[in-house]
């Protein structure tokens, strides 16, 4: 798998604020660990909540800043977020684990 594709292209969909090919980028039985937001979102369903709240409703944009490629299923994301939560950009991280072509644990954190 290209992750640098991978990323790019889940960066996109995210901006676009396409849930659906969002939804497409992670197992089913994902979780998503937030610490920001105070919970896991598990699942597509959970995922998808937390997407339409944080992204969707604060009309997030991303904004890849770094990658570094742990190992051929781990990726570190430095990343900046604009939206309607905020008038500076806020720095954050992710951490996406994947299994086989999709993301199978992702961890945010604003920083």
């Amino acid at each position: 798998m290209d992750i640098k594709k991978f990323v790019n292209e889940w960066i996109a969909v995210s901006n676009a604020y396409d849930i659906e090919n969002y939804l497409n980028t992670y197992h089913s039985d994902a979780v998503l660990d937030d610490p920001t937001a105070g919970s896991d979102f598990k699942g597509h369903a959970g995922i998808r909540a937390y997407f339409e709240e944080y992204f969707i409703g604060y009309q997030t944009q991303t904004y890849l800043k770094n990658i570094k490629i742990i190992s051929e299923k781990e990726v570190h994301l430095d990343l900046d977020f604009t939206g309607t939560f905020s008038t500076r950009k806020l720095k954050g991280t992710f951490d996406l684990v994947f299994k086989g072509e999709k993301i199978i644990f992702a961890r945010a954190e604003l920083v």
